[in-house]
């Protein structure tokens, strides 16, 4: 018998397998999985012929049936066995669908467990608790820091008043203590397990977080406070995907757009959509006029720019289309402070996914020039940002991603001129999201935030000052001063983390 068993084993591997068309009548499967839900759990990994566990070795070793029945595979050798002999067809076990010995396919598992709902349902809440048990203990950490600063920066200061009276040499405290008053700590974090995010923008004079949500085919902007993020609020405005959120420095209003081709002005304050224009192909990106809040730009998906103006409720003004391409989406739109007063001109500098250009434009729209600008021989923009007259351009090729930052930008009729452009890469890091990177100003430095992965590099053009941990890839990045506190919002798909700077005793 064992040396029939061994050849029963080598033809199923040799004799390639023919699987018919079959598709299963729905109501036998819920009939059988009513049946089954009367059935001890206990039982449910031993043999249905034998009552016996199957192995995962040997002669009693788990197979299936093409109907997805588990056996023993003596007992099922022996069902197609005492069928032969009779000339009668084989059955399966359990719902008598015909098999014969083509339909045995061997399973090699390490080990078998029975799945459980219940316990994956204790794992699952065990990993919440520890993932919120981190959480605590980050913060609980920071406030520790901060802490241990003040008792340190107080030990130096006494011991210093000791050596006033003593006529010896004061200590130095920055050389006592090791700097970490420009360390971000994370303070709070959000997140809602149904809902996914993409963009956000920080309105620091309402210390509220705007994100674009997108759950279950539903699509808006969720409002979230800074200091107390269990406080939210939810705007119901877009069908589809949002790609792009500002907010206005002169009234209370915030501007999106998306896939669902409409740019929608609403209200932070009474939740509502004050206007509404449609568009001819989704739109990617958008930005407020910084000077004029009439105005308001949108990037699209073809490599269009449209102006419009809130006092033409029907159309934009103005629409400009680079003259090289036409079917690259403007992910990045940037209103600069480069425009000549006298002139009345705006620059509006647009990125898609090969170049960055620029547009000057008169406000209402009647002269406008395209200006090219040089990009990284073998790079590619997929992120820039403008803020302090630096223009912050994130790049990337196939293998590696540059950062270039260019001061002192000036501007005239023909070109954009550049100067102090500083340059560094990560040349083993391959960008493949669309993430968003920023600067700041932080003691008279400028202070580059880089998405990698999971991680936020902090760092100035020379070094690496900090790098803050998310639980998932980093899709935007904000900073902003609410309340006197300097606070980054970093955002994942499926969190917000606030991280802020620890305080210290003035020295």
């Amino acid at each position: 018998m064992e040396s029939g068993a061994e050849s029963d084993d080598h033809e199923d591997f040799q004799t390639p397998l023919f699987i018919p068309s079959f598709k299963r009548k729905v109501e036998t499967i819920e009939e059988e999985e009513e049946e089954m839900g009367d059935v001890d759990r206990s039982e449910q990994n031993a043999c249905a012929v034998c009552r016996k566990k199957w192995n995962t070795t040997g002669m009693h070793r788990l197979i299936q049936l093409k109907c997805g029945h588990l056996f023993g595979k003596s007992c099922i050798d022996q069902v197609l066995r005492t069928a032969h002999m009779k000339s009668l067809d084989s059955y399966c076990p359990l719902c008598c669908d015909i098999i014969n010995k083509r339909d045995i396919r061997a399973i090699w598992p390490q080990s078998i467990l029975l799945e459980d709902p219940d316990t994956i349902n204790q794992l699952q809440s065990r990993v919440e608790e520890a993932r919120k048990t981190l959480q605590q203990a980050e913060y609980q950490r920071g406030i520790l820091q901060e802490e241990l600063l003040l008792y340190k920066t107080e030990l130096t200061l006494a011991k210093n008043k000791e050596a006033a009276l003593m006529n010896l040499a004061p200590i130095p405290i920055l050389d006592v203590l090791p700097d970490i008053r420009n360390q971000f700590k994370l303070k709070q974090n959000f997140q809602l397990n149904t809902e996914k995010y993409r963009v956000m923008t920080i309105v620091p004079n309402h210390c509220m977080a705007v994100i674009s949500v997108h759950n279950n085919h539903r699509y808006g902007l969720r409002k979230v406070n800074l200091m107390d993020t269990s406080i939210t609020d939810y705007i119901d405005n877009h069908h589809g995907l949002i790609r792009d959120v500002k907010h206005s420095l002169h009234e209370e209003l915030l501007l999106s757009t998306g896939l669902d081709k409409t740019i929608k002005l609403t209200s932070y304050e009474s939740n509502n959509i004050v206007l509404s224009y449609a568009l001819n192909v989704p739109g990617w990106s958008c930005s407020f006029d910084n000077n004029d809040s009439n105005l308001f730009y949108c990037g699209l998906a073809n490599n269009t720019m449209l102006m419009f103006d809130t006092r033409n409720i029907s159309k934009p003004i103005l629409e400009l289309k680079e003259p090289r391409t036409s079917t690259i989406p403007i992910h990045s739109l940037n209103v600069c402070n480069l425009y000549d007063k006298n002139l009345n001109i705006n620059t509006i500098l647009c990125s898609n996914l090969t170049h960055t250009y620029a547009w000057n434009i008169t406000h209402n729209g009647s002269e406008n020039k395209y200006i090219p600008i040089p990009n990284e021989a073998g790079y590619k923009p997929f992120s820039t940002y403008y803020e302090n007259n630096t223009l912050f351009t994130s790049l990337r090729n196939a293998s590696s991603t540059k950062y270039l930052s260019s001061h002192n930008i000036s501007i005239n009729t023909e070109e954009i001129e550049m100067a102090d452009t500083v340059l560094f890469e990560y040349s083993d890091y391959k960008q493949t999201s669309l993430s968003r990177n920023i600067h700041f100003e932080q003691d008279g430095t400028t202070v580059f935030c880089i998405a990698l992965d999971n991680k936020v590099i902090i760092r100035t053009k020379d070094e690496v000052m900090q790098e803050l941990l998310l639980n998932k890839p980093v899709i935007d990045i904000k900073h902003s001063i609410v309340n006197n506190m300097e606070i980054l919002s970093c955002l994942s798909e499926n969190e917000l983390r606030l991280f802020s700077i620890s305080t210290c005793i003035p020295l």
